[in-house]
């Protein structure tokens, strides 16, 4: 309501509005996004397909079509808006948020994605409270792609498309960060 009510927002308050409109319209619909590329757009289920719908391409052409008119083409069911996000950094880790209130990782529908699995090697100085935070760039802003709470001996599994990550593993404490290790690596090169 906030959103309808004041129309101001991003890509993720306009894909939440869309999303819950065409929900109480009787059309399936979830919102996706990945925290790379810091965008967020609407799947529509249509005969049992998820397709895309990105409102805030949408609204570009609605506010500026000079430099936005093909825009309305490509926000709805269209390859070309891959393109475009290829364009503005390529895929990292695309979530969908399902109506039942779940998540789940399609990353493998929007890009070529490999498989990482991440072994938690334990030692003397990391005992619990360890945190597994994977980040990417955009542009020179480091986004978060993931961040959990994982345990010594935990095997971590996902599906990363193809960019430069930087995995943490660190231990908080009450003044900052007190045991972590990071290394930069691109996707390709990780087994």
């Amino acid at each position: 309501k906030w959103i309808a009510y004041y129309k101001v927002g991003g890509c993720g308050e306009l894909a939440v509005l869309f999303s819950e409109i065409a929900n109480r319209a009787g059309v399936s619909a979830r919102v996706a996004g990945d925290p790379g590329l810091d965008h967020a757009w609407v799947e529509i289920k249509i005969n049992n397909s998820w397709v895309i719908a990105d409102p805030t391409l949408y609204w570009w052409y609605i506010n500026d079509r000079k430099n936005y008119s093909d825009w309305n083409k490509i926000w709805f069911r269209d390859y070309r808006w891959y393109n475009l996000m290829e364009s503005w950094g390529g895929f990292s880790r695309v979530i969908a948020r399902n109506l039942n209130g779940g998540c789940e990782d399609v990353t493998g529908n929007y890009t070529y994605t490999s498989n990482v699995t991440i072994i938690i090697l334990g030692s003397k100085f990391c005992k619990k409270n360890l945190f597994l935070k994977i980040t990417t760039w955009k542009k020179s802003v480091e986004k978060t792609v993931y961040l959990k709470e994982v345990n010594i001996s935990d095997v971590i599994n996902l599906n990363l498309g193809k960019r430069i990550y930087k995995f943490e593993v660190f231990s908080p404490t009450w003044y900052g960060i007190e045991f972590y290790g990071s290394r930069v690596y691109d996707v390709k090169d990780i087994k």
